[in-house]
Formats: C-alpha cells, structure tokens, sequence
C-alpha cells in the first residue's frame, strides 16, 4: 500500500469533456449530418417502391452503421459543453446532462436510434424494412 495516492481514483472518474467548439467534434458532426440525408433518401424510396433484392442484405448492414453513428453520437452529446443563454460555455458535466436530457433535441436523437425498427412492429408491409 505504499504506492497507494488518496486522489486516484477520482483522478480515473474524472470526466473530459469536449468543447462544441473543436474542430475534431465539428468534423464529428459532419458525419451524422450526412448520414440523415442518406436516411432522408433512401427510407421513403424504400417505403415507397421497396428495394431491390441484392440491395436489402447491404441496407441491413449500412442500417446497423448508421444505428451505431448515431448512438455514439448521442453519447458524445453528454460530453459536449454548450453556451448557456448568458453566451458563456459550459462544461460541467451535470448542467450539460440536464441540459442536453430536457430539450427536445435528446427525444429526436432517442427516436433516431430506433430508426426503422419502430415500423416493423407497426404494420407487416414493412417486414423487409
């Protein structure tokens, strides 16, 4: 126990947060934002005319990608500081956590996890989706 330093393991919980203005978290966001055109596109052709037979095994994996960008990017969100109405950033973790939890944007970003899958369970036309 000699070794041992009162303030280690605070030092391992200790929680970095990022600032919304890095530049590697902007071009973070560049990839989400082009994921939601391409979702923009294909969902409503693929309800509309369905798509082709070799194309619904590579949709079903672009899909799981997609689920998983958008899941780390919610969790990004809860170490991502953010200006207040006063225009000073913040970057304490809990005002950021309830900031973030009760805005409408974190019921969205919930719902865009889910992607298609809440259709499947809706109607049984959707049972390629």
């Amino acid at each position: 126990m000699k070794n041992y330093k009162p303030g280690f393991c605070k030092s391992l919980l200790k929680i970095r947060i990022i600032s919304f203005r890095n530049p590697v978290r902007l071009a973070w966001d560049v990839i989400p934002m082009s994921l939601s055109v391409y979702n923009a596109m294909i969902i409503p052709f693929d309800f509309s005319f369905g798509l082709p037979i070799f194309f619904l095994d590579i949709n079903y994996k672009i899909d799981i990608v997609l689920d998983v960008l958008f899941l780390l990017d919610n969790v990004l969100m809860f170490f991502t500081s953010f200006v207040n109405k006063y225009g000073i950033e913040v970057f304490d973790p809990k005002v950021i956590f309830w900031n973030y939890t009760t805005t409408i944007r974190f019921v969205f970003d919930c719902l865009s996890i889910l992607g298609s899958y809440i259709f499947k369970g809706i109607h049984p036309s959707f049972k390629y989706f």
